[in-house]
């Protein structure tokens, strides 16, 4: 689902001019939380 929804959401992005780097940046920030929920599920 995630996949599908960021492979929506970049073209509308880019249609709407956000800015290439606030979307890198959001997009690393997802890859981050993604990752800490990986390590917390792993925890538990």
């Amino acid at each position: 689902m995630k996949h599908k929804l960021l492979i929506l959401t970049i073209p509308v992005l880019l249609i709407t001019g956000v800015d290439l780097k606030m979307m890198i940046q959001s997009l690393l920030i997802i890859q981050n939380v993604s990752s800490y929920n990986i390590r917390t599920y792993v925890l538990l």
